[in-house]
């Protein structure tokens, strides 16, 4: 995909004008070019269909952010919105709208990653600050995030009571980051992700539960190198 946004409109000039608002530029900060325009941009009987390019390097991050994430989610034939994009120290966090919200987050929030996946993909060479997008839609990962620390704590609790490990569901990176960050401070519990592939399962054991591990802790006794690598350096990506 050589452009960053998609959009349509009766004439050539409502396109461009929609696409502008959506982005937040003016028409001078890129390059816009038209499908579809009838004769001295009179009203067609489809809908003209405007492609922006980024060529002149001029669109800002959040434009960017923009038009690539609604581009990505308009080609599933689904409408939405922007409501924000935040900028932590780590990512950009676009957060979504939409009235077709649990189709985009899908099961366990796989269409989502995939959605995520695409947008970092085509965002890739683009942004000015290299950073990750973060993709919530209806804010499922904010949810998501404090159902699995509590889930984090409730789980080290049983382990620590009746002295079994505990094997948790298939997750992506950013989700078992999550588990290994809540519970790196308890230094009686370890954590480490078995499986392989994006989506694997993070165990919760006690650090008595095997005399090495008492080991392969960290210098500050508060985390297990048995840490899942990938997730400690992907921070908040999904696609590793």
């Amino acid at each position: 995909m050589n452009f960053v946004y998609e959009t349509d409109g009766k004439t050539k000039g409502d396109a461009i004008r929609k696409a502008m608002d959506v982005l937040g530029v003016g028409e001078d900060d890129a390059t816009f070019i038209t499908e579809g325009a009838s004769l001295l941009g009179l009203v067609s009987r489809k809908p003209v269909t405007v492609r922006v390019k980024n060529d002149k390097k001029k669109l800002s991050d959040n434009a960017l952010i923009r038009g690539v994430t609604l581009t990505v989610i308009a080609r599933l034939g689904v409408e939405a919105e922007i409501e924000t994009i935040e900028e932590t120290d780590e990512n950009y966090v676009a957060h979504v709208n939409s009235e077709d919200s649990g189709f985009l987050i899908g099961r366990q929030g796989r269409t989502l990653d995939a959605i995520q996946f695409l947008v970092n993909l085509l965002l890739n060479k683009e942004l000015k600050k290299k950073k990750r997008v973060l993709v919530d839609v209806a804010r499922y990962r904010e949810r998501r995030k404090d159902y699995l620390k509590k889930l984090a704590r409730n789980i080290a609790g049983r382990v620590m009571k009746n002295g079994k490990s505990f094997l948790l569901e298939a997750m992506n990176p950013y989700e078992r980051r999550i588990i290994h960050l809540e519970l790196e401070g308890d230094a009686k519990i370890t954590t480490e992700s078995e499986g392989n592939g994006l989506y694997k399962r993070v165990r919760v054991m006690r650090i008595d539960e095997n005399p090495g591990n008492r080991k392969r802790r960290g210098g500050n006794g508060n985390r297990s190198q048995d840490y899942d690598e990938d997730d400690d350096n992907i921070g908040n990506r999904i696609d590793d």
